[in-house]
């Protein structure tokens, strides 16, 4: 399936794709992972509790399944081997004093590919697959050539971040240092957005907020963000609100000792 062929699956499905939101790579349609999360979303994926296959100090693989409303069924693993840059075959990289979240990765991979098979998009690769693939994506530009059919875009989904991070969940995240509140009226616009998200909260979102604060290890956290309820939840809520869940959820696993080799293999 080619890039045209992409674009004309997320119109089917009445699904927004903006103009980078999918570009080559060697020939290749990589697709951003928000969007893939976006037609997930659309096509009411039905997702297992994600498996963790493998942990290591410095390798995680974890297998995801989901299944259509037509009862379709697919699964991929998703691997995630941390490297500083020096070879050994990694696939993630960890520069300088940077964090890393390596069981999210392995997830958003897994869930990505497993979207891509049940939408039918055989050929096509999420960004998360190499570290290289939204670098290349900065300079591309639009990937086709009429855009006239593509809905206007919120200019915050289209921007790329210059490192590459992990999360919790398979949303697209990146940390990003705290933006000056006199930078620029974006910036301000971005903040107030935010705040209207935090003061008109679902019960559900309360809930998760609740549910977040009152765990007690690193491994519940994670195992309450992964939840096929909580992955929903964030799918729905505007992008402000759940990029402050997915914090939430990071701070609380800081505050519990996050990293910890000791409670990575115990995971």
């Amino acid at each position: 399936m080619d890039n045209n062929e992409i674009r004309d699956l997320f119109k089917t499905h009445e699904v927004p794709l903006g103009r980078k939101d999918v570009w080559d790579v060697k020939g290749k349609p990589v697709i951003l992972h928000s969007a893939l999360e976006r037609l997930a979303a659309k096509l009411q994926l039905t997702w297992d509790l994600p498996t963790m296959i493998r942990i290591t100090d410095g390798e995680v693989v974890v297998l995801a399944r989901a299944t259509r409303k037509d009862g379709i069924a697919e699964w991929s693993f998703g691997e995630v081997k941390i490297g500083n840059g020096d070879g050994g075959g990694a696939n993630y990289l960890i520069k300088g004093k940077q964090p890393g979240y390596p069981f999210a990765m392995a997830e958003k991979r897994a869930k990505d590919r497993v979207i891509i098979k049940l939408a039918g998009m055989h050929g096509a690769y999420s960004e998360e697959e190499a570290e290289d693939f939204a670098a290349r994506n900065q300079g591309s530009g639009s990937s086709r050539s009429d855009d006239r059919d593509e809905p206007e875009r919120d200019e915050r989904q289209d921007e790329r971040p210059k490192g590459r991070h992990l999360d919790l969940e398979p949303e697209e995240r990146r940390q990003e240092p705290e933006p000056d509140k006199e930078t620029s009226q974006d910036d301000e616009g971005r903040q107030e957005g935010a705040g209207e998200a935090q003061g008109d909260e679902s019960d559900d979102v309360k809930a998760l907020r609740e549910s977040i604060r009152k765990c007690r290890t690193t491994k519940a956290v994670t195992e309450l963000m992964l939840k096929p309820a909580t992955q929903e939840l964030l799918a729905k809520v505007p992008e402000a609100l759940n990029k402050e869940l997915r914090g939430a959820g990071r701070d609380r696993l800081t505050a519990l000792g996050w990293p910890g080799k000791g409670e990575q293999k115990a995971a």
